[in-house]
């Protein structure tokens, strides 16, 4: 049996934790949170532990096998930066409003629209800001276009957005796009390798590229540089 201690232990002390929520977001007995996200960002016990070991072997942080995440996949090809891929393809929203809220051409928000529309979801993960506190993103499980739109945009803001598993689960919603970044997504696909209750219903994975990811301090940092308190 193995719990939250190995977790600790092999991934969050040798610094290999990315911050993702996914050990939050599968626990079954949710014994984990994440407490201080204007700060260190790290997993933390809160509950009593039953090892069952799906944080580590859900975590992204400890390992992940890019091969066996494409093997049901035909026709792919293969690049040593880009990875595997079956087709590529530049684009950018018609919609002028949505272009220009995104960015980068607002095809992420586009193509989320687009799925709702259709009806081939009922639902979103997305990553907007909070309503109390302007500067604090916060993730949500919506299923409203004005929702969407409103969630545009890159966050540079270490978040561990993976968290919304718990609410997936005990949702109502049957069908969902997830959005988010690599690091995260590989989270969720090992969720979804482990048959974690709740993944069933993510049926699109949308990710974006990232270059890095910024702790609050990196925001604190730049108001002071240019001068604001």
């Amino acid at each position: 049996m193995v719990g939250f201690s190995i977790l600790k232990r092999e991934v969050i002390k040798t610094g290999l934790c990315v911050r993702c929520g996914t050990c939050i977001g599968i626990c079954p007995v949710n014994a984990l949170d994440i407490r201080d996200v204007l700060g260190k960002c790290e997993p933390q016990q809160i509950g009593k532990c039953m090892e069952c070991g799906l944080c580590i072997q859900t975590c992204p942080g400890k390992s992940f096998d890019f091969g066996l995440s494409t093997t049901n996949q035909n026709n792919l090809h293969s690049h040593p930066v880009l990875g595997k891929f079956i087709r590529i393809f530049v684009g950018y929203c018609h919609d002028k409003d949505i272009r220009h809220r995104g960015a980068s051409g607002g095809m992420g928000t586009a193509i989320l629209l687009h799925l709702l529309d259709e009806q081939e979801i009922d639902g979103a993960v997305v990553l907007d800001y909070s309503t109390d506190r302007p500067y604090f993103p916060e993730v949500r499980l919506v299923n409203d276009r004005k929702d969407i739109i409103k969630a545009a945009q890159s966050k540079y803001f270490t978040f561990p957005q993976n968290k919304i598993l718990k609410v997936l689960r005990e949702s109502s919603f049957k069908k969902v796009a997830y959005f988010g970044l690599p690091c995260q997504v590989h989270g969720i696909k090992k969720a979804l390798q482990e048959g974690v209750s709740g993944t069933e219903k993510i049926k699109y994975i949308l990710g974006c590229y990232c270059g890095n990811n910024l702790f609050y301090e990196a925001t604190l940092s730049l108001f002071k540089r240019f001068g604001f308190d």
